[in-house]
């Protein structure tokens, strides 16, 4: 046992070469700050409706907007990444999501709030179609679950920060300050461009191509026809009902903290309220690292299942407590953040490891980021739901979708230690 322990470490510290490092560092940052840019919407809920007299239906709307435009964004820049590179992608659509989260402060109504998040949300869905396929076929099969998780660890820290000083930026300053802040992952991209390469995996299958060494059968459009279809109508449907679960929950958790007491919420101060995610994205930054250990151990299926049979019970909970005891409201918090939103993790290993290279962006992106235009649609249904149930009850059926992912993971391939390159 000791001796596996020193050779897992000695692989995990040591062969792994500087360009592994820096592109697994700029794919944590880049979806780290994606997490900033969607987690800020969600405290600025409370000032729209007071400034702009509109419900949560409109303000779901917005969301919904920005996580649709995301769907679009993940299979166009996903199906770009397969054509001119992963990192040129993945460099266009960071700098495209910062500069367009700062021009989000200019909006003087709802819906030119609505259409500048849109257009950022489809900057947000090429960011992890790009970066996913980057990581997958850079890292060694048996260190993919861990570099996956760490990269969707980024999301946790970029939640933290935003849970942080969100609130605060918002009450203190106004809501489009934090707009502005959200503005400086524009920056990153001059990270990138000097220190991340482009994958190899994918510049050995362009020059295959170009040699004419490609078959005509493994091309896209034959692909597509002949095998993939069923796997990506398989994997769009299980990104979707886990986004739909999710989402919901992300968008509305500081709303409902911060509705008085009279209106069916926990009465906190939209400050306390951000502050109080903080518990939640502390226990993902632990669920997303060790689900991709676990994967890489285990494989993925059996990770998932055990990740998603507490995640119904303690999301549940998290709701139910946040009116009764903030104490509990903070441990449940914590723990769906480790199973609920720490299963995420899982998603860059098992879609990108169902497609072969000329696919891999665009297929990989497809299934995520339509889960996520599907979640979108859901944002705007909750929201409208609220109009009629009391929040606490919709947001508790949230996470009964998660039962639909479980049914989906019968038709989904066991893929451990796969070589990416060989799909």
């Amino acid at each position: 046992m000791e001796q596996l322990a020193t050779t897992e470490k000695r692989v995990w510290t040591k062969d792994i070469n500087s360009n592994q490092w820096h592109t697994l560092v700029a794919g944590t940052l880049g979806w780290g700050l994606d997490a900033f840019d969607q987690t800020i919407y969600s405290f600025t809920i409370i000032s729209l409706i007071a400034e702009w007299n509109i419900t949560t239906v409109e303000t779901g709307v917005a969301a919904t907007a920005m996580m649709a435009a995301s769907a679009v964004g993940g299979v166009l820049f996903g199906w770009l990444s397969d054509r001119i590179g992963r990192m040129k992608v993945l460099t266009i659509t960071i700098l495209m999501y910062g500069c367009l989260t700062g021009v989000c402060a200019l909006s003087t109504n709802i819906w030119m709030l609505v259409a500048f998040r849109a257009l950022t949300g489809l900057g947000l869905g090429g960011e992890w179609s790009a970066g996913s396929a980057l990581i997958s076929e850079t890292f060694p099969a048996e260190h993919r679950g861990k570099a996956l998780g760490i990269m969707q660890a980024g999301y946790a820290i970029g939640g933290i920060l935003a849970a942080a000083f969100g609130g605060m930026i918002v009450e203190n300053f106004g809501w489009r300050w934090i707009f502005v802040v959200g503005a400086l992952p524009a920056f990153l991209v001059f990270y990138v461009r000097r220190n991340v390469p482009e994958s190899q995996v994918w510049l050995d299958y362009q020059a295959k191509k170009k040699a004419g060494i490609v078959d005509q059968e493994e091309k896209p459009k034959a692909k597509l026809g002949a095998i993939y279809i069923p796997k990506i109508i398989v994997g769009i449907l299980f990104a979707s009902f886990i986004c739909s679960y999710s989402w919901p929950m992300g968008t509305f958790m500081a709303t409902y903290l911060a509705t008085p007491v009279d209106g069916g919420g926990a009465g906190q101060t939209i400050t306390h309220a951000s502050q109080l995610q903080i518990s939640l994205f502390v226990g993902a930054l632990i669920g997303y690292i060790v689900f991709g250990y676990v994967a890489d151990k285990i494989g993925r299926k059996k990770t998932f299942i055990i990740w998603m049979i507490p995640a119904i019970v303690v999301s549940m909970c998290q709701v139910y407590f946040a009116t009764i005891s903030l104490t509990l409201y903070i441990v449940f918090a914590f723990l769906n953040g480790i199973f609920g939103t720490g299963m995420i993790a899982g998603f860059g290993p098992i879609l990108n490891e169902m497609f072969p290279t000329n696919l891999r962006g665009f297929a990989a992106g497809l299934c995520y980021n339509s889960g996520r235009g599907v979640a979108s649609a859901m944002v705007t249904f909750v929201g409208y739901m609220f109009l009629f149930y009391p929040m606490r009850v919709v947001l508790m059926a949230c996470p009964l979708l998660i039962i639909g992912a479980m049914i989906m993971m019968i038709f989904i391939r066991e893929s451990k230690g796969i070589d990416v390159s060989k799909i």
